[in-house]
């Protein structure tokens, strides 16, 4: 019985992860189709509109850039730090070395 149900909700799930593939799949095509259209009629108002990729109009990646490094600047001299003073004290590492 609990069987059943499990091996029904996962067909199910695999027949919806089928249609969303299947979609993208679809919409994949139609990018390639208007790419090429594009390409070859040397279009200026099938490159952007056509396409419709919001992602470079809308999203700024610039204070994920800065904030990743800043990380990196920061801990990677703070981790050097931190060993050095442990080491100072006498810890000596478990794990192996790199």
């Amino acid at each position: 019985m609990e069987l059943e149900r499990h091996g029904r909700h996962f067909q199910e799930e695999l027949e919806q992860l089928k249609t969303r593939l299947l979609e993208m799949g679809g919409l994949a095509e139609e990018q390639v189709r208007l790419a090429v259209k594009a390409l070859m009629e040397c279009s200026d108002d099938l490159r952007y509109p056509g396409f419709q990729i919001w992602q470079y109009q809308l999203a700024n990646y610039t204070p994920y850039v800065v904030a990743g490094l800043l990380f990196m600047l920061l801990t990677i001299p703070m981790t050097r730090f931190t060993d050095a003073v442990s080491r100072r004290y006498g810890y000596t590492p478990g794990g192996g070395h790199l």
